[in-house]
């Protein structure tokens, strides 16, 4: 209690006041705690005990300091646990516990809860102190003897001459360490993290062993999980740094900076194998086959009017056997065509040179098709709207509902049609989406590829056995989630800023990049289009309507002349 200081008048809250004032800063934003502790600057007045509703709105930015009032019983897992709910807490803040006494026991507590950035006030002798809990360079071994750094004064306070900083807080963390091992959690995320006795075990499992060879310290991975829930949380004391999670926000951790991204996409089971029979007419499009019956009629239209008018063949069954005489030179088959006439002539031209292209074309795809060269697949699924015409199951997190808030008509359709993926097997959804095909499933790209390379991907054919839908989802920066506060939070972001500069990242992501090299894209059969053919249907149109013209002059003025 600062009872004490009515012998001293004021001495601590001018104390506090000068330290704010010149440690501080006056812009800070200061959290305090503790009902003597009055101060004119401006502040966030909190109940330890009482935590207000909405305090969520107080600020958007990080708090800069603590002011805690030291209480007899008080502990540190209470406090943290108190500040933890507050959404801008930060432990690598600053913290100014005062109080008459701070036991071992409550400073150990301190330590190992990660806040070292602490200076206490004594009320009953005026001293400054703090401690260093890594003067040893260890992460285990920690270090919590108290060292007097100052004086409170009844104006402020006076720094010991013993005490070389200029300043009271002084935020030592060692840049190697000594005898130390480092708790680290994967969970399974592919190429971000896929075992650690494997060859390539992971693009973060591999950063963070470069780190900590430097660092000299020793990795400990603990058994991997498979997916974030309730059931599968962990002690964050034991495991302070957590892989294969950098996209997902963790509470007590933050994000270091990211050190490369990913989509996020739909994937679905590839389409059918077209059954070879479809071949005949998958050759060519819709389009083109309509065009073909409307030219074959229009010529036979026209060459039956030719041999009417010459030949006096009027009945319908001369105008029932134009189109199989076509067919026969299509087929290459003989076909008799009498060329007694001019326009017939330029007409039997037409169709020979029009049968001989149409002919050519459809060969050469349906050999295409044959030889299995083709990507031969049935029309699959391309976009939302056909996930949902296909009334496919939806495998995501429900967590990752909110994302197509835009998108209200399929975010309805995914509530619906939701398929749990968090169901302790990590390949239940995209096996289901690779082999039965009655899911389409939320994935980062990179994990999909290398799912693909890895187990989806027929072994007879090597053609993928899932293919991705546009458009894509959204983009996720990736990064390393390390509990807030820890020492090597500020030296594991050097260095992947180090890495980026020097090009060891992008080492260590081409080896994982390697596996990207079957297509993930939309396939589709590649069919001939009327724009392929356009030339043959614009000169074989051109062409009737020169015999046309022909047969005109040659009615309207005789053949002969």
């Amino acid at each position: 209690m600062l009872l004490k200081t009515i012998l001293e008048p004021y001495a601590i809250l001018n104390c506090l006041e000068a330290i704010i004032k010149n440690e501080l800063g006056m812009n800070s934003l200061i959290v305090v705690s503790g009902n003597n502790i009055r101060i004119n600057f401006p502040i966030i007045r909190l109940d330890l005990k009482n935590l207000p509703e909405g305090n969520e709105h107080l600020f958007g930015k990080r708090y800069d300091a603590y002011i805690i009032e030291m209480d007899p019983e008080m502990k540190v897992d209470e406090i943290v646990d108190y500040f933890g709910k507050l959404p801008n807490f930060y432990r690598e803040a600053k913290f100014i516990f005062v109080g008459n006494a701070f036991p071992e026991n409550f400073r150990t507590e301190l330590a190992s809860n990660l806040i070292r950035n602490v200076i206490f006030l004594n009320n009953a002798n005026l001293e400054i102190s703090t401690y260093f809990p890594y003067k040893r360079k260890s992460l285990q071994n920690i270090d919590t003897d108290l060292q007097i750094i100052g004086h409170c004064t009844k104006t402020g306070f006076n720094i010991s001459d013993s005490w070389k900083p200029a300043t009271l807080f002084l935020d030592s963390v060692p840049e190697t360490w000594n005898n130390s091992t480092l708790k680290i959690l994967p969970f399974y995320h592919v190429p971000y993290t896929v075992c650690r006795n494997c060859k390539k075990k992971g693009i973060e499992i591999e950063i963070m062993d470069i780190i900590l060879g430097i660092l000299n310290i020793t990795a400990n991975y603990t058994k991997q999980h498979y997916q974030v829930t309730e059931e599968s949380d962990f002690d964050r004391r034991t495991s302070p740094v957590v892989l294969g999670t950098g996209f997902l926000p963790l509470p007590l951790f933050r994000h270091t900076v990211a050190y490369t991204g990913d989509d996020l996409i739909w994937i679905v089971g590839t389409p059918s194998p077209i059954p070879k029979w479809k071949y005949v007419y998958k050759a060519f499009s819709n389009n083109v086959w309509a065009f073909c019956i409307f030219i074959l009629i229009l010529v036979s239209f026209t060459w039956y009017a030719v041999t009417a008018v010459f030949k006096h063949q009027k009945h319908v069954i001369h105008l029932l056997k134009k189109p199989f005489l076509i067919l026969n030179l299509f087929l290459e088959q003989s076909s008799d065509l009498d060329r007694t006439f001019i326009s017939q002539f330029v007409l039997f031209t037409i169709i020979t040179i029009f049968t001989f292209l149409i002919n050519a074309f459809y060969k050469s795809r349906f050999t295409y098709l044959l030889t299995g060269s083709g990507l031969n697949y049935e029309k699959g699924v391309e976009t939302y709207d056909d996930i949902m015409k296909h009334e496919l199951k939806t495998g995501y997190f429900p967590e990752q509902l909110e994302i197509f808030s835009n998108n209200p008509k399929f975010q309805n359709y995914m509530r619906k049609h939701f398929f749990d993926c968090q169901m302790g097997d990590p390949f239940i959804c995209t096996n289901r989406t690779a082999f039965i095909k009655d899911i389409a499933a939320l994935r980062f790209r990179k994990a999909a590829r290398f799912y693909l390379y890895t187990y989806f991907t027929d072994p007879e054919t090597g053609k993928p056995l899932i293919q991705e839908v546009q458009p894509v989802v959204q983009f996720y920066s990736m990064s390393l989630n390390v509990m807030d506060g820890h020492p090597i939070f500020l030296t594991i972001e050097k260095f992947l800023r180090n890495f980026t500069e020097h090009g060891i990242l992008n080492y260590i992501m081409h080896k994982y990049d390697e596996l990207h090299y079957l297509n993930l894209e939309t396939v589709d059969t590649k069919k001939i289009t009327f724009s392929d053919m356009s030339g043959v249907f614009i000169f074989c149109i051109n062409a009737l309507l020169i015999s046309t013209l022909i047969f005109a002059l040659e009615r309207r003025f005789g053949s002969r002349n």
